[in-house]
């Protein structure tokens, strides 16, 4: 099998998932809270703020993460699993099991993670794990921002897990 590549994803801002959120805080507040035109105006600016800064965030996360993820004989790679893991790459003989992790809005506009299942050994030991992952299960997590869709993504790798893992 030919080594693939999955290229990041554009990190442009997304206005649907900070508008989904701010939308309707906007509109209660402003109808239920609001007596005067000035009041209305500055919550309205500080709405804005909030969206803005939303967006920026989920910018931020993107392009923080935006680095290839390389599918070979030998296993995956992905520069970020050197910061987040302490690893350059990951072997397929040391992976249990594949899947998809989605928020708890699964069908919404969420991120959506590969999990990998370490196996229990040397190289589980040395792996080491943010604490915010450890709560979302999984041994190491991979945000699937790339130019494909996350489940063409996961099927990839459990291909790549059938054929060259343990």
């Amino acid at each position: 099998m030919q080594d693939v590549v999955f290229h990041p994803a554009s990190a442009s801002p997304r206005w649907k998932g900070p508008a989904l959120l701010a939308l309707p805080l906007l509109f209660v507040v402003i109808w239920i809270g609001a007596d005067d035109m000035a009041s209305r105006l500055i919550f309205l600016a500080f709405a804005s703020a909030f969206v803005v800064l939303a967006m920026l965030g989920a910018r931020y996360y993107r392009t923080h993460f935006s680095h290839p993820l390389r599918l070979g004989a030998a296993g995956m790679a992905w520069l970020p699993f050197v910061e987040r893991y302490g690893v350059t790459d990951i072997p397929w003989r040391e992976i249990e099991r594949v899947d998809l992790f989605r928020n708890a809005y699964s069908d919404g506009p969420g991120a959506r993670c590969l999990r990998l299942f370490i196996r229990d050994g040397d190289f589980r030991q040395k792996l080491r794990r943010p604490p915010g992952e450890r709560v979302f299960g999984g041994d190491v997590n991979v945000l699937l921002g790339f130019d494909a869709d996350p489940e063409v993504v996961v099927e990839t790798v459990r291909r790549f897990h059938r054929q060259f893992g343990g």
